[in-house]
């Protein structure tokens, strides 16, 4: 368990939670669209996430349309036509990585026991610091000090590719606003220092 100023992190955290849903906003669901870059690749997208527990999601990737439709711990790939069970590992991650995004933890800040860890600076900017558990793991928000919007998103996970922990960073930026929601149009995902890859989103729809 993570140390630090739990009444400094509780307030930070609705700083945060603020920020990104309009205190008259009731978040159900969003629809995001973009594209997805990896390695060089670009593949449009589109998303639906119904929280606390549902993705929906579609990628036009080089060999064709992958579906992917998960809900509850379960869920079904259509790739090329043909539909198959999601394998449980990704079922399990796609969960996880729903948690661990910070409109989820908006939605479920009350039990995320937030703690206030000071200030950090990355790249010469400031953040504040607030260290969240979510599924019993360390995430750390470093909040913007004046948007109060989670400019970057930090844990720890088990990369599979690399057969070790691995410390992700998603890096958040260009923030717009609709129906009271706000979301970053550009996600970078760093890993161990590393960019690897990244999400430009062009638009996003709330409770539609």
């Amino acid at each position: 368990m993570v140390k630090g100023d739990a009444e400094k992190g509780e307030e930070w955290l609705s700083k945060m939670t603020s920020a990104v849903i309009d205190d008259n906003t009731e978040l159900n669901s969003i629809s995001l669209s973009g594209e997805m870059n990896m390695q060089g690749r670009k593949m449009p997208m589109s998303t639906t996430i119904n929280y606390p527990d549902a993705i929906n999601q579609t990628i036009k990737g080089p060999m064709g349309e992958i579906k992917v439709n998960y809900k509850n711990g379960s869920g079904k790939m259509i790739v090329g036509g043909q539909e198959r069970p999601l394998p449980p590992q990704m079922a399990k991650n796609l969960q996880s990585t729903l948690n661990r995004s910070f409109l989820s933890i908006a939605l479920n800040a009350e039990n995320v026991n937030p703690q206030y860890l000071g200030s950090e600076k990355v790249d010469g900017t400031s953040y504040e610091k607030v260290n969240v558990t979510v599924d019993g793991s360390n995430v750390e928000l470093l909040l913007d000090t004046e948007t109060h919007y989670p400019d970057i998103i930090r844990y720890k996970q088990f990369n599979p590719q690399m057969g070790e922990q691995v410390t992700v960073e998603n890096h958040n930026s260009n923030w717009q606003t609709v129906d009271g929601v706000a979301y970053p149009y550009l996600q970078e995902t760093i890993i161990n220092g590393n960019k690897s890859g990244e999400a430009v989103y062009k638009s996003h729809e709330v409770n539609k």
